[in-house]
């Protein structure tokens, strides 16, 4: 065993060996230094950790579309959906959200895309904006007209729906068109004749086929004399009436042969056969 004993400063054992006080403090205390620089350094030497910052443009770990748009901001083609960015067509709209999504419209969701006219409403049942005005009600209303809407917009007697102007108007004769209610009979400066013969009558607007000088007995005459020639025996002759052939006037008689037959022949003013028949 080693007995020490000291004097002052200086410290002695039993084997005379002698060791200085303050030398080993200095030791010890630069031991300890030693030590707390190494730690320093190893600290230092570490990636510190750092706060994830929104609004630095990094999207960071623990950000997200939801948590910090600013940094984490979805494409023009996709919407942040729990916190996720997804494309907008994949995205399922919801009718009655209050958001009027991609894929809705006034025709398919009123409710979140609000009509914007005053004259349609939302129909909570088709989800449509639909006009306020019912076509077939019977009420001619300020935006409906006789065109487009003929089972509520009638016309009165005497007149008739203008394609045009789509109001109800009256013809006009003399206006070089033939319209609803205009014929030969009642306006032929607008309808103009169509028959052989015919002539427009001016001051009564009728087509009319132009008189005749020849006697009804004498065009009965000129057509039994045109089938006695041809060795035909009539036994009735009678005058229709008159119309025209090459824009000429004749009368029409008609002509029952021997032989059963009814035959039409047109006689003309001066007493000419046109047979009906062959022409």
């Amino acid at each position: 065993m080693i007995e020490q004993y000291s004097t002052d400063e200086t410290i002695y054992t039993d084997t005379g060996t002698q060791f200085d006080s303050k030398k080993i403090l200095y030791v010890v205390m630069g031991v300890v230094l030693l030590v707390l620089v190494m730690s320093a350094l190893f600290i230092l030497s570490s990636p510190p950790e750092k706060d994830e910052i929104c609004g630095n443009s990094i999207c960071e770990s623990m950000e997200t579309c939801k948590t910090c748009v600013k940094d984490c901001s979805c494409k023009i083609s996709q919407i942040c959906e729990k916190g996720k960015c997804i494309e907008k067509a994949a995205q399922k709209e919801v009718c009655g959200n209050g958001v009027c999504e991609t894929g809705e419209s006034e025709s398919s969701c009123c409710e979140d895309c609000l009509c914007m006219s005053e004259d349609v409403s939302c129909n909570h049942e088709t989800h449509k904006c639909e006009s306020k005005i019912k076509y077939g009600d019977g009420i001619c209303d300020v935006s409906e007209n006789c065109w487009d809407h003929p089972k509520d917009c009638k016309c009165d007697d005497g007149e008739f729906c203008s394609i045009d102007e789509k109001v109800c108007v009256k013809p006009v004769c003399g206006n070089s068109k033939c319209e609803q209610y205009e014929n030969q009979q009642n306006c032929c400066n607008d309808c103009k004749c169509i028959l052989p013969g015919e002539y427009c009558n001016e001051v009564s607007n009728k087509c009319e086929i132009k008189s005749m000088e020849l006697s009804d007995e004498d065009a009965v005459k000129y057509a039994n004399d045109y089938f006695e020639d041809k060795g035909m025996y009539a036994e009735n002759i009678e005058v229709t009436g008159i119309s025209g052939y090459n824009d000429e006037p004749v009368k029409m008689v008609k002509v029952q042969v021997s032989e059963g037959y009814v035959l039409y022949v047109g006689v003309t003013e001066s007493g000419e056969i046109i047979d009906m028949q062959t022409t």
